[in-house]
């Protein structure tokens, strides 16, 4: 009787140690990497993964940046494929502010989040959610801030208005939707605008066309909208007047 008492126990950690050989057989034959520092967990990974979101959950409620981001990675950990998984974390990163907005400062924040979003997304390219992190890093944090967009232009060689355009773009193929449409919009307006004032003639052409058909169709709705499609097509045929006059 007394060995009986036992029993339960010593087969739930021989089930949980087999389920973790299985999962860990399944990681490794997707190529997916594991930590060095992660404990194999085996069947109780589940209650593992639903403490440590509960655990992330209160610590980002009251303000415990740190310690949230912490427990969000060893999620990433246990779960890989979990879109939120990546996104929450690293949004939560990408939006951390300095003291007296030092680029510098926030630029180091931003980079370990779209570190963790470029980790998750190499494991699920289709993950929307992941997309739609990148999406507003690249244009509400990195393109709309002042103080940050010039540091993000250099650190990735790119302008972030174009990096939000691509990342909208495979959003809208997978997830087709208003508010994608609306910022995929905004964002190819900003980047016609941008490339303009930097002089950059085929880019700004290529988005500006990109966007004008989009606003003419919701030009009905709102006199602003027609607005900025006129001002567009009069900007597009300046521009095309200038390519032509730079090729002679």
């Amino acid at each position: 009787m007394r060995f009986a008492r036992f029993l339960l126990p010593l087969l739930l950690f021989v089930v949980a140690g087999l389920a973790g050989r299985f999962v860990t057989t399944i990681r490794r034959d997707e190529g997916i990497p594991v930590s060095v520092a992660r404990i194999p967990l085996g069947g109780f990974e589940p209650l593992a993964v639903s403490y440590l979101w509960m655990r992330a959950e209160e610590m980002r409620e009251a303000g415990g940046l740190p310690e949230a981001v912490a427990s969000y990675r060893l999620v990433t950990e246990l779960q890989p494929h979990v879109g939120p998984a990546w996104a929450l974390p690293a949004h939560l990163l990408v939006w951390t502010r300095s003291d007296g907005e030092d680029p510098e400062a926030e630029w180091r924040w931003v980079r370990e989040g779209l570190d963790l979003l470029h980790r998750g997304l190499a494991l699920s390219p289709d993950d929307t959610e992941i997309l739609w992190a990148f999406g507003l890093t690249y244009y509400r944090r990195l393109a709309l801030e002042e103080h940050l967009r010039p540091v993000a232009v250099r650190e990735l060689g790119r302008m972030p208005e174009e990096l939000a355009v691509e990342a909208f773009r495979a959003l809208d193929r997978l997830d087709p939707g208003d508010a994608v449409t609306a910022y995929l919009t905004d964002s190819l307006r900003l980047l016609g605008r941008r490339a303009d004032e930097a002089g950059e003639t085929e880019r700004a052409l290529a988005a500006y066309r990109e966007v004008l058909p989009r606003l003419l169709a919701l030009a009905e709705k709102s006199e602003a909208v027609r607005e900025e499609a006129d001002r567009i097509r009069l900007r597009i045929e300046a521009l095309e007047k200038r390519r032509t006059q730079e090729d002679r």
